[in-house]
């Protein structure tokens, strides 16, 4: 058709007065751009959701929902954009404000034209079927986890932490299973096979921090601190549920206390409950009225090591400090997901400490950060503290080392610099201004900067806005013990760092003595392990024996060639084994047990160790959980024992509680003698649908590439590197570090160098930030590869 007829036929219909009508805006890209958000935040206001979900006994039949949501428009002469990331065709109908509508579901979004729409308060009703992936379904039970964007997964919603609404939720059930969620329980109404549970409105949320979880619990409830909290879990060893309730709900007690006290806000939502979920993926979650925790962390018994017992405690103290920190306050967007991570760990620390008054805070606070800070800014992968982001569909890659570990340094830094009293005033200025809303680091910077005089602008640059630790050419004595960088050391004092009566300084000392040894610097590793190996028979704080037996496991594994390594072998089995007889703490001992049983590989060491799993007998002191022998068995299987298979069969059937059997089962093939089922195993994990329990793909990937299976796993590599985009997309925040770590964070062979020097070669314009999370993961064995290199 002609030019000049198409304009003919425009003319008539505009004289005919026939409008054409048109075409629609596109769908905004998939994830949650920084664009959308923004426009949402200034059109959408009053959000409310009313979500009901249907939950077979059947994990593989589907969930279905249906979902009403409120929300109040500034203006009705847009579309307004839900988040969906579901097949189109999984809404199955959609009606606004009273009229059906055709569903427009595409991007990972579903789009409601603003003709259905009105200025004011507007009601969409949507049935779907809801995405599997972020509601971790189990045979008898499950658990939503939303963050950073996956709410978007199971229902539609505006899943930006700036938009924040009220739930209010009903799940039907199999009978038998309990639910909780934010809100308080209202009723249960039973059905035929299935019991309908209800529950009243939460408080003012952002999605991510909405959730629920059903199935087979056991339930404690307790006044603690004169509030009623309710405790859903799992565990069914008898010495750990006796020892381990009445400390779980006194430690939140007292950690609420804590807060209230600090901040001057009482405890700002309507209830408080808490489950404790088998092989959790994070050590805990933050839902208000809701807290799901890692089971492990919880349940101890009474040879719980003195770590584990800080580590439960934090971990609480983290949890229920996130009350006020990021969930009465929240982040405006993900690119300050630190702030409410920093202020969580800052307030754990200080918690901790009034909890566990044999804590020593200042110790406890320079092994748990300074390590762990430095493995990643010692990197080429090093990241700054705050970092951009333009799509939520990346804010897990945000979560590290750097957030967990540098920003609580900086704040302690912090603190010094304008004191606790400013701190304080200035926090508590924070909460009560932005209370049950959003704000910015700039908003807090900007509020402590009119309690002091010091130039917060400069030091926010220099700490949160720059990667990497400063190189300090000073010698480690000359300096106090919380200074954060690298020093130089003089050798003539590295045997005499155990004179140092200053346990924190002791500890600095050993942290920066182990940087200059994977530095390159001047004392080798083997050296440096000698004399671990000598600190260690006279060190009697727990806490600084557990980071020398870390540094002594990484010596020993990556930075020892193998001859060197075989040489050191029986004096270092011999060591271990000594101190721990003549430990004089129960903990200690079993403290060197563990390191023992982590390093040994004679054949003396497999019978002693086969011995006593065999007959359940430890060594004198010694006291060994079932997990504890799920681990024996599994390093016998990877010191290739003649009896593996039997001995992993036997622990099965040993094993009583149905959750950690499950496990066991799963890492079983990983754990096989023929290569051939260790390999079908690794294909396997090329199936989404096997990795969810992303737990335990970690620990069978480390067991798949662990030393002692020689370079056999090395043909791994390559295709590991070749999922990490596919596994950042479909697994949670900490699971592509994780998968990195267990892949090659004990590897030193020039082949496994050569390969991911390979793969980043060969991947120009890859992802910058899991190329980062690659080289941070990588940083071992480059490092070993230049000192093994250096001794030929």
């Amino acid at each position: 058709m002609s030019l000049t007829r198409l304009l003919l036929i425009s003319c008539f219909i505009v004289l005919m007065g026939v409008s054409c009508k048109e075409a629609p805006e596109p769908a905004p890209a998939p994830g949650v751009p920084l664009t959308l958000a923004g426009q949402r935040k200034a059109l959408l206001s009053g959000i409310r959701y009313q979500l009901d979900f249907t939950l077979p006994a059947q994990k593989d039949q589907p969930v279905t929902g249906l979902e009403t949501v409120f929300f109040t428009l500034s203006s009705d002469t847009v579309d307004v954009v839900l988040d969906f990331k579901q097949a189109p065709g999984s809404v199955r109908s959609l009606k606004v404000n009273g009229h059906q509508k055709d569903v427009r579901h595409e991007n990972e979004h579903i789009i409601i034209p603003a003709g259905s729409l009105k200025k004011g308060e507007n009601k969409a009703e949507l049935l779907f079927e809801a995405g599997n992936s972020a509601l971790n379904r189990n045979p008898d039970y499950m658990y939503a986890l939303f963050v950073p964007e996956r709410a978007r997964t199971a229902f539609p919603c505006f899943d930006q932490p700036d938009l924040k609404a009220i739930f209010e939720l009903s799940i039907t059930i199999p009978q038998a299973w309990k639910a909780m969620s934010n809100g308080p329980l209202v009723k249960t109404t039973p059905q035929d096979s299935s019991t309908a549970w209800q529950f009243g409105p939460s408080d003012t949320i952002p999605t991510y921090l909405f959730s629920f979880t059903a199935g087979r619990f056991n339930t404690a409830t307790k006044m603690a601190g004169g509030r009623e909290m309710e405790f859903l879990y799992r565990e069914t060893d008898s010495v750990k549920l006796a020892s381990s309730i009445p400390a779980i709900f006194d430690m939140h007690a007292q950690s609420l206390q804590f807060l209230e006290g600090y901040t001057g806000i009482p405890y700002p939502f309507r209830k408080f409950s808490f489950a404790a979920i088998p092989d959790f993926q994070f050590g805990g979650m933050e839902h208000p009225g809701a807290i799901w925790y890692n089971a492990n962390s919880l349940f101890l018994d009474s040879s719980a090591t003195r770590t584990q017992l800080i580590r439960r405690a934090t971990l609480i103290a983290h949890e229920t400090s996130h009350m006020w920190f990021g969930d009465l306050v929240t982040m405006k967007w993900f690119n300050d997901v630190w702030m409410k991570e920093v202020f969580a760990n800052f307030m754990a620390d200080k918690i901790a400490g009034v909890m566990l008054p044999d804590n020593n805070a200042g110790l406890k606070f320079m092994i748990d950060h300074y390590p762990a800070a430095y493995s990643v800014d010692r990197t080429r992968g090093a990241n700054p503290i705050r970092q951009p982001l333009d799509n939520l569909d990346e804010a897990g890659s945000l979560y590290g080392n750097i957030i967990y570990h540098k920003a609580p340094i900086m704040m302690l830094q912090l603190e010094r610099l304008i004191g606790s009293p400013a701190l304080q005033k200035g926090l508590q200025e924070y909460l009560r201004k932005y209370a049950f809303n959003n704000a910015t680091w700039p908003d807090l910077i900007t509020i402590l900067d009119s309690h002091t005089t010091e130039d917060l602008q400069s030091w926010n640059d220099s700490w949160v806005n720059r990667p990497g630790r400063p190189a300090i050419n000073q010698f480690l004595t000359d300096v106090k013990g919380n200074t954060y960088g690298l020093f130089n050391i003089d050798t003539t004092t590295t045997g005499t760092i155990w004179q140092i009566k200053d346990p924190v300084l002791r500890a600095f000392n050993y942290v920066n003595l182990y940087e200059n040894v994977i530095e390159g610097r001047d004392v080798t590793p083997e050296n440096w392990m000698l004399v671990i190996l000598k600190d260690l028979s006279i060190e009697k704080e727990e806490l600084i024996s557990q980071l020398l037996l870390n540094e002594l496991n990484n010596i020993y594994w990556v930075y020892l060639s193998p001859a060197k390594r075989s040489e050191l072998q029986v004096i270092v089995e011999a060591q271990l084994l000594k101190m721990m007889n003549n430990a004089g703490k129960p903990n200690m001992k079993k403290q060197f047990f563990k390191a023992w049983t982590g390093i040994a590989a004679s054949e003396a060491a497999r019978n002693s160790m086969y011995n006593t799993w065999n007959h359940k007998q430890p060594p004198a002191g010694v006291k060994l959980t079932e997990d504890d022998y799920t681990d024996l068995a599994a390093g016998l299987a990877l010191r290739n024992h003649p009896a593996a298979g039997e001995i992993l069969k036997e622990q099965l059937a040993r094993t009583e509680n149905p959750d950690k059997k499950a496990r066991l089962e799963f890492l079983m093939p990983s754990l096989a003698a023929d290569e051939k089922v260790r390999g079908s195993f690794f294909e396997s994990l090329k199936d989404v649908k096997n990795r969810r329990k992303e737990a335990w793909v970690n620990t069978a990937v480390a067991y798949l590439h662990h030393p002692l299976r020689g370079n056999g796993a090395e043909q791994y590599i390559m295709p590991s590197l070749d999922l990490l985009e596919d596994i950042q997309r479909t697994g949670d925040i900490f699971f592509p570090y994780n998968w990195l770590q267990a892949t090659l964070g004990m590897y030193q062979s020039e082949r496994a160098a050569a390969t991911v020097s390979a793969f980043i070669s060969t991947h120009p314009g890859y992802n910058s930030r899991l190329l980062n999370k690659l080289l941070q993961t990588a940083d071992h064995l480059f490092r070993a590869r230049k000192i093994l290199d250096n001794k030929k």
